[in-house]
């Protein structure tokens, strides 16, 4: 089943959209796919368990891919904490938290963990320490 919105407010079930003059915004479903369309290009796809953003085919459970031309050359993901919090990534092995890489807000050091043990910081004047939290 492929569904694209056409001209006009459209309510299908869940679905609804408003006017699409230019007729190049959409949804495609197709059998284990579904592929989001704005500007005329597919931007952004969920196949089977995979997402891919700037890719149609992902090779990983998230796959960003630099080709999509909406911020430049440089494919990013962004974090964005509330003041006084820590973002970051926190990587799992088996339900097992194995790695964290945040931004330490009392310090602002990007600071790297390993079982919950800072093992690295990178200062913002570009002093890193290694086994130390103050380098």
């Amino acid at each position: 089943m492929s569904y694209k919105y056409s001209k006009g407010y459209q309510i299908i079930g869940d679905l609804s959209g408003s006017d699409d003059t230019n007729r190049n915004t959409g949804i495609d479903f197709e059998e284990d796919y579904i592929g989001f369309e704005a500007s005329g290009s597919t931007i952004m796809v969920v196949s089977g368990s995979k997402v891919g953003i700037g890719t149609t085919t992902p090779d990983e459970a998230l796959h960003v891919d630099g080709n999509i031309k909406l911020q430049g050359d440089d494919p990013r993901i962004k974090i964005n904490g509330d003041t006084d919090s820590h973002p970051g990534l926190e990587l799992y092995e088996n339900g097992t938290r194995k790695w964290i890489v945040y931004n330490d807000y009392t310090n602002d050091n990007l600071t790297f963990k390993t079982n919950s043990n800072i093992r690295m910081s990178i200062q913002q004047d570009g002093n890193v320490g290694i086994g130390v939290t103050d380098p």
